[in-house]
């Protein structure tokens, strides 16, 4: 018998010292769940990872949703980007209540994203970001104070 179990096969494409063994299955699984977050390389989700795991229940109040005054109350331009898939949220009706409340509100479902968006669809978020800011009004600058004679 071979050193590797029955056949010498056994052992075969086993990740060394260090290695997460998952790691070569991720894109095929990211692929058959249809979330391209899970394919992303490790580094680019290790904090998230790490948030998840150090996170307590009950160490914070959960987020409360924005009342109607407040959503209606925004004076500047709002960009909200919401996936279809999210587990979190109801895409459809978050679009309509900020597009009845928020004056001048950008916003959008993308297809194919989870509550994870940036992760999952990195180029649509940035293309839609970067339109947005490139298509704000430049600040108006407010003129300096006179300086005070004394």
């Amino acid at each position: 018998m071979k050193p590797g179990g029955a056949g010498g096969s056994r052992g075969a494409g086993r990740a060394s010292a260090g290695e997460d063994p998952a790691e070569p299955l991720r894109p095929a699984v990211g692929r058959l769940l249809a979330n391209p977050a899970l394919s992303a390389p490790r580094e680019m989700i290790a904090p998230l990872m790490l948030a998840m795991r150090s996170y307590k229940p009950g160490s914070r109040p959960p987020a409360r949703p924005f009342t109607d005054g407040e959503l209606g109350s925004i004076g500047l331009p709002v960009l909200v980007l919401v996936g279809r898939r999210s587990a979190l949220l109801r895409p459809r009706q978050v679009v309509e209540r900020v597009t009845a409340l928020v004056p001048g509100v950008r916003a959008e479902i993308l297809e194919r994203a989870g509550h994870g968006l940036n992760l999952e669809q990195p180029e649509a978020v940035n293309e839609r970001l970067l339109a947005f800011v490139g298509a704000a009004p430049e600040p108006v600058a407010e003129p300096a104070p006179e300086p005070v004679a004394e």
